[in-house]
């Protein structure tokens, strides 16, 4: 029989944040799968995740409308949920997880990390992605307690801390360094985990020193999040590296690519490893990532096709020579940077290119610095050299530094 599919519609800056908890938790106890869809974002992007994901049913949190969609079927036994990647912006893809592969996930974790559902988690991290999500499904799982801030900001997480006696939480580094420069004291919480980038040495002395573990994550949408910690794969994972490429085989792996099984067969070897496409070596059973295959910029643990963006931005101002590329920034790991020709920089600035984008893309997608080059170098085809455009480029404006400046 078809599976029902529960596509939830959130807006993260609107409250309803009780009854997402409640409408995940009570799908996962009947066996039904969720998508979690941000509202927060252009209309366009809302539809196009809808039907990408291809629901049962569509709930739209704030309104309780509820809309049935007759003709979707659910093809995947065990389907927990479908979590769009953001590995691109026009296209996302819709990736099916199972309660199979949660448990094992999560057991795996919690072995690996000390914990116990005596713990209680505090998600910060927003559930239309895996990062977020991964959390509501290991508390299932688990049994811990769970709080969820819809939005991220020090004082709040501060107060869940102490009034919920959080004791683990899983961040991207920008969020942890933010908690460190407050100077505030972390109470019971005493693990934190962090994803998308690499943390600096630096954040991690300083939270050692406060008394609480860091645990490096790496992982990704198709495998319900981390899959190692520390560099050390989890117990129900392996890695091997083929013409340099990590590749995992693992119980938490995806199910697949929803109504996409040539991508799907393309993501996995012909014995069954997943293809990650991240670059990475494995010495003394440790892995270490360097990077990608592809031209995917990883900022602050979102990933972004610069393809898309650049599509975007041609569209809207055809006149520019420009190109999208990854400098590596002090927070987000990588910045998405904007660079263009220095003869046609007085036609373009960062808030004016950002303001118009907005009504595009997600505020996570959108180029952080803008940046110049004599001229944006290209390969005999025409495509842009990205490397050699990130080598040669220079910032000149960097939208978090010019908001903390503004603060102060």
């Amino acid at each position: 029989m078809p599976q029902h599919l529960r596509a939830l519609l959130y807006d993260p800056t609107h409250g309803s944040q009780n009854e997402l908890v409640n409408q995940i938790m009570t799908s996962f106890e009947q066996s039904i799968g969720i998508c979690v869809i941000s509202m927060a974002q252009p209309r366009v992007m809302i539809d196009k995740a809808i039907v990408s994901a291809d629901p049962s049913e569509v709930l739209d949190l704030a309104t309780g409308e509820e809309t049935k969609r007759k003709l979707a079927i659910v093809e995947t036994p065990d389907l927990a949920a479908v979590v769009l990647t953001s590995g691109t912006t026009s296209n996302p893809k819709p990736v099916e997880l199972t309660f199979t592969g949660l448990r094992s996930s999560t057991e795996s974790l919690y072995r690996c990390c000390g914990l116990s559902s005596d713990d209680s988690w505090l998600c910060t991290l927003p559930p239309n992605y895996v990062a977020g999500l991964a959390i509501f499904g290991r508390c299932f799982v688990s049994g811990s307690n769970l709080v969820f801030n819809s939005q991220f900001n020090v004082d709040s997480f501060f107060e869940s801390v102490l009034e919920h006696n959080i004791t683990v939480t899983s961040l991207v580094p920008q969020q942890l360094e933010e908690l460190l420069e407050s100077g505030k004291n972390f109470g019971p919480l005493k693990k934190i985990l962090i994803g998308g980038t690499k943390v600096d040495q630096k954040l991690e002395n300083e939270c050692i020193n406060r008394g609480v573990e860091i645990f490096a994550t790496y992982g990704m949408t198709e495998t319900w999040g981390g899959i190692c910690i520390n560099g050390e794969f989890l117990d129900n994972t392996s890695g091997r590296i083929v013409n340099d490429e990590i590749q995992l085989l693992s119980d938490s792996i995806m199910a697949g690519y929803r109504h996409d099984s040539i991508l799907t067969k393309s993501k996995f070897s012909t014995d069954g490893w997943f293809k990650t496409g991240d670059i990475g070596t494995i010495n003394d059973n440790t892995l270490e990532v360097i990077g990608r295959l592809d031209e995917i910029i990883n900022s602050g643990g979102i990933k972004v096709d610069p393809k898309n963006i650049e599509e975007i931005i041609a569209r809207k101002f055809p006149e520019l020579n420009f190109g999208i590329c990854s400098t590596q920034h002090p927070k987000l790991g990588e910045s998405v940077t904007f660079c263009i020709e220095k003869r046609q920089l007085e036609e373009i600035d960062l808030k004016t290119l950002r303001s118009v984008l907005k009504e595009l893309l997600p505020s996570t997608q959108l180029p952080t610095r803008l940046a110049t080059i004599e001229k944006i170098p290209l390969t005999q085809s025409g495509k842009i050299k990205r490397k050699e455009l990130a080598n040669l480029c220079e910032v000149i404006s960097d939208y978090l530094a010019d908001i903390k400046g503004a603060a102060n």
